[in-house]
């Protein structure tokens, strides 16, 4: 590729000499419009410009196209250039024996050639299977290999779907504060404060001695695209039955009530959608269940 490169640079400057500075207005435009794309890519890559990179990559290529064909038309060629121009098909023709179709059968979504290491343990379809030591492990930047799937081939690419995505974190197992299967948060993301995102909370698992959460997300995922750890401020508008904090027991990890009746006794595990250091907003977390105001419950 940097033959093929080298050897277009090496034409269109023979073309410039054959011309002999007399420079056609069409190419000065065109050159003019390259320029701009050009210092375009480099404010994108310098994170100055929100301006979609792959569009200016695929201007830039249009318009190097239209002065490829501009050239030939006004430079007449002696025998140097037109030997250039058979050495440029040769190359192309080595290139072109290299390239291989991909049948993409993922779907749509964004195009992705970053990989690293947690593409095949952290997807939509391990949900289930992601837990505290993971998660703990991304967010400290250690190795993969012995969590990661082993496969003898390197993949090429991804197919990202950027209005489908997740986060997931851990919170220590004697906290009753998680997140609520089904409830929706307001998330702002550190560094990304110029959007907040709504995202609605999984079911939160115990693992080890904390509780992994997750949200899941339907928007587009925007200039996170490429982030794997992030600070997030996660708050939502509370409703439920209020309680004091004290009268929550976490029992292996799941946080509870225990209800009386009467001589009777019986602990209903509850959500805790919001707390301070002295109350908390909770809701029964099986429906079957049945929370109202004014019930008798035993502190633990």
């Amino acid at each position: 590729m940097v033959s093929l490169l080298n050897l277009q640079k090496q034409i269109y400057e023979y073309q410039l000499q054959l011309l002999g500075g007399q420079i056609p207005p069409e190419l000065a435009e065109l050159n003019s419009s390259i320029d701009e794309v050009e210092m375009q890519i480099r404010a994108v890559s310098r994170g100055e410009s929100t301006l979609d990179m792959l569009d200016l990559e695929q201007s830039l290529k249009d318009l190097d196209a239209q002065r490829v064909t501009l050239m030939q038309s006004v430079v007449t060629p002696d025998t140097a250039l037109t030997q250039l121009y058979n050495d440029l098909k040769s190359q192309q023709n080595v290139i072109t024996g290299w390239r291989r179709d991909i049948k993409n059968t993922s779907g749509t979504g964004i195009v992705s050639f970053y990989f690293d290491g947690y593409e095949q343990v952290l997807s939509v379809n391990k949900l289930s299977t992601i837990n505290s030591a993971l998660v703990k492990n991304v967010i400290s930047g250690g190795n993969t290999a012995k969590l990661a799937d082993s496969t003898s081939e390197v993949p090429l690419y991804r197919i990202i779907n950027n209005t489908h995505w997740f986060i997931a974190f851990v919170t220590s197992s004697s906290d009753p504060m998680r997140l609520a299967e089904g409830e929706q948060y307001s998330v702002l993301f550190k560094d990304y404060s110029d959007q907040q995102y709504t995202a609605t909370a999984r079911a939160s698992t115990v693992s080890e001695n904390a509780v992994v959460n997750i949200l899941e997300f339907n928007s587009d995922i925007g200039k996170l695209i490429g982030t794997r750890t992030v600070a997030a401020t996660i708050s939502k508008s509370a409703q439920g039955l209020v309680v004091p904090l004290k009268a929550i027991e976490i029992v292996s990890g799941v946080p509870g009530i225990n209800i009386t009746y009467g001589d009777s006794v019986l602990r209903v595990e509850v959500d805790i959608l919001a707390q301070d250091t002295k109350k908390a907003v909770i809701r029964a977390h099986n429906a079957s269940d049945n929370l109202t105001a004014g019930m008798k419950y035993l502190k633990p």
